[in-house]
């Protein structure tokens, strides 16, 4: 007989269910987390703010691979190699360490799956939205959320490119 304590359990999140964060055009719901998978991996759904744009440096993550699954509309990643860009039904893998950027093009929002692993990552997006100013009409308006982005980008450990570790 399995102990109660210890038997797996799975989680289940209807559509929309979940920690939701959002600001101006920028919306994530936090469907899965690291409470929910034993540590292994976090999963976001992420609505992304028309001509969103991440901080201005490339950028790596240090201790996540995660990969994104474009739902709707278009993102564009700067790798080293060069810009890619993804439509509805791609995919890309980063593996910690490696540096870039990303944008959404367009004047219409895009929707996409973000899953982090390990777990623990959710927990900057949870700090990023605490640190916006009121004032800040998006999470994207780098005049007004850069200290507090760089701030949580250094608590999680993310690198910015050219500068030290």
């Amino acid at each position: 007989m399995s102990n109660p304590a210890t038997t797996p359990r799975p989680v289940i999140r209807l559509a929309g269910e979940g920690e939701t964060l959002s600001k101006g055009g920028e919306k994530l719901v936090l469907t899965l987390t690291g409470a929910d998978t034993n540590g292994g991996f976090a999963l976001i759904r992420r609505t992304v703010a028309p001509h969103f744009q991440s901080p201005p440096k490339p950028h790596a993550n240090t201790q996540e691979d995660w990969m994104a699954h474009v739902l709707s509309g278009r993102l564009v990643v700067q790798l080293e190699s060069g810009p890619v860009e993804l439509g509805a039904g791609a995919t890309i893998f980063m593996p910690r360490g490696a540096y870039f950027r990303w944008w959404n093009p367009d004047a219409t929002p895009a929707e996409a799956l973000f899953l982090y692993t390990p777990a623990g990552f959710e927990n900057f997006f949870r700090r990023l939205f605490e640190t916006i100013p009121a004032e800040a009409a998006q999470l994207h308006d780098w005049n007004k959320t850069l200290p507090g982005a760089l701030a949580a980008n250094d608590a999680f450990n993310v690198v910015r490119k050219g500068e030290p570790a």
